[in-house]
């Protein structure tokens, strides 16, 4: 055999041999030139929200095995990584997948109240889900018998749960879409929030399980994505069902690290393309695609994910309405409160029963004082506490309180002591001050200041002034009823706590003020502006 020959042979040889090693129709130069690099590989680290780890996670190991891209997914709650980004943590790593871009905007937010710069910027929207209202399927059959509208919900027709929004995007982006659908009506609004703080629970979680074991119709917000998840295996499953008031999707993003280097940045573009690529993958851990297209589910209509930008200020305004607060509730009970306003009803009974609906709407994390004034109720002073601070998360105190407003008009008698009372009002609550809550008078009077012994106008706004502290307010809701209300003294009062003051003129106003006055108590002068 000729030295050609020979060579030949062995080249024929080592071509056999490639052939069985790596299969028909492959290249194996290619491979091996690969099979070199993925010993080096590029490499990458995502942190991502724990709903969408498992699908990337799935999408990971075929971009790892086609790509050479060693891709690590590490879960954690897009809550507690947009506190740490907002705190300026290096969390190093290369991109985040929260649940929804929600988060990226709320750690902008906590990044600009502590005065660390955000170090993740959006590259691309991977995935979506709806927002829907999860419940069993006989009650949402029931729901689409009955046509229930969200007005039909705050008014109880239906419990709903709602996960705390603090740490649910989907709560949040349903109350943007519920403000919306109450026409930005503010006071609406109010009193939905305050029906579903009632309800509120901790997680999403909490909230589909809530749903599950109710002996009563009731269903929580949440996504379909969560429904889902769920529902595989539940003993109970749940069902979605698509309001017409909440027909948006949350957006899944995936955030890229500012300082990634130009190998780490194609290994995400490559990761990025295969998700994009991988709809099934998606499907089977319950997301939709970035467009809100369902994949291989049952439901086909196109639900286009919302940015979240209209989302973030809604947030603030469910913090305002729903924060813990301290109230010393201040009410005139001077003989003019038994004024016949229409038919046999006088003033008093009118304030009694919007008192009660005012002290029902609180949450529970409401602690509160009640004292009442006219005029020498104790020696000089004008004013009585009747009952002491407790919260009203305690039914007794809960009770007590509401006891008390119905028993008002058993005290009625005297003139009105107004700005000696709202003196040592403002003075009781700055000595007790409790800066974890938002501490308040709510100051109730149908007159003017009729006590002329103790201190005078110009002298109790000078007082005011100086106890008003902005870095830690008390502030005072004052509510004048009727005609016979110096309302410009109210405001005035008002105005140097930071406060805001109310009319009510005619009696059939006095339930609807009183109870703005109380929800709104912890956003005034502001809300809904």
């Amino acid at each position: 055999m000729t030295a050609l020959n020979v060579l030949l042979v062995v080249a024929a040889i080592v071509i056999v041999s490639k052939l069985l090693t790596h299969g028909v129709g492959e290249q194996p130069v290619g491979a091996v030139a690969a099979a070199e690099s993925c010993e080096a590989r590029d490499s990458v680290r995502v942190v991502a929200d724990p709903k969408i780890a498992g699908a990337l996670e799935h999408i990971a190991a075929k971009v790892r095995e086609n790509d050479c891209i060693s891709v690590d997914i590490v879960e954690e709650d897009s809550d507690h990584t947009a506190v740490r980004l907002g705190a300026g943590q290096d969390l190093e790593f290369d991109a985040w997948v929260p649940d929804s871009d929600l988060w990226l905007l709320r750690a902008e937010e906590l990044a600009n109240v502590s005065g660390e710069e955000i170090t993740v910027t959006t590259r691309d929207v991977v995935a979506s889900t709806p927002i829907v209202l999860a419940g069993t399927e006989s009650t949402a059959m029931a729901l689409e018998t009955l046509e229930v509208t969200w007005q039909g919900i705050s008014d109880g027709i239906v419990s709903v749960v709602l996960p705390d929004p603090a740490g649910a995007a989907a709560s949040v982006a349903a109350l943007s879409a519920l403000q919306h659908a109450v026409g930005d009506d503010f006071t609406a609004f109010t009193a939905l929030v305050m029906r579903l703080h009632s309800n509120m629970v901790d997680a999403s979680q909490d909230g589909l399980e809530a749903v599950s074991e109710s002996d009563r119709p009731t269903i929580a917000i949440t996504t379909e994505q969560m429904v889902r998840a769920y529902s595989d295996g539940a003993p109970t499953p749940l069902v979605s069902v698509y309001h017409p008031d909440v027909s948006t999707a949350s957006a899944v993003p995936l955030a890229t690290a500012d300082n990634v280097s130009d190998d780490t940045s194609h290994a995400l573009g490559v990761l990025i393309e295969a998700i994009h690529a991988s709809p099934e993958l998606l499907a089977e851990h319950g997301f939709r695609d970035a467009s809100g297209q369902a994949h291989h589910m049952a439901e086909n209509e196109v639900i286009v994910p919302v940015s979240a930008e209209s989302h973030i200020d809604v947030l603030d305004t469910w913090g305002q309405l729903t924060a813990p607060s301290r109230m010393l509730s201040v009410i005139d009970v001077s003989g003019s409160m038994n004024d016949v306003v229409g038919g046999n009803t006088r003033r008093i009974d009118l304030f009694s029963e919007a008192a009660v609906l005012a002290v029902n709407a609180l949450p529970d994390n409401t602690d509160m004082a009640t004292w009442i004034f006219s005029s020498g109720r104790d020696g000089d002073k004008p004013w009585e506490e009747i009952v002491s601070f407790g919260s009203l998360g305690d039914p007794q105190h809960r009770q007590l309180t509401i006891d008390t407003a119905r028993d008002l008009e058993h005290r009625v008698v005297g003139g009105t002591g107004l700005y000696d009372t709202v003196l040592d009002a403002m003075r009781f609550m700055r000595e007790s001050y409790e800066p974890d809550k938002v501490n308040l008078i709510l100051l109730n009077t149908d007159g003017v200041n009729e006590d002329h012994i103790g201190v005078e106008l110009p002298e109790l706004l000078d007082e005011l002034h100086v106890l008003h502290d902005p870095e830690n307010p008390v502030v005072v809701i004052a509510v004048g009823y009727g005609p016979d209300t110096d309302q410009q003294v109210l405001t005035q009062i008002a105005e140097a706590t930071g406060g805001a003051a109310y009319h009510a003129l005619h009696p059939t106003d006095i339930a609807q003020v009183l109870m703005e006055a109380v929800t709104q108590r912890a956003c005034r002068p502001d809300c809904g502006g």
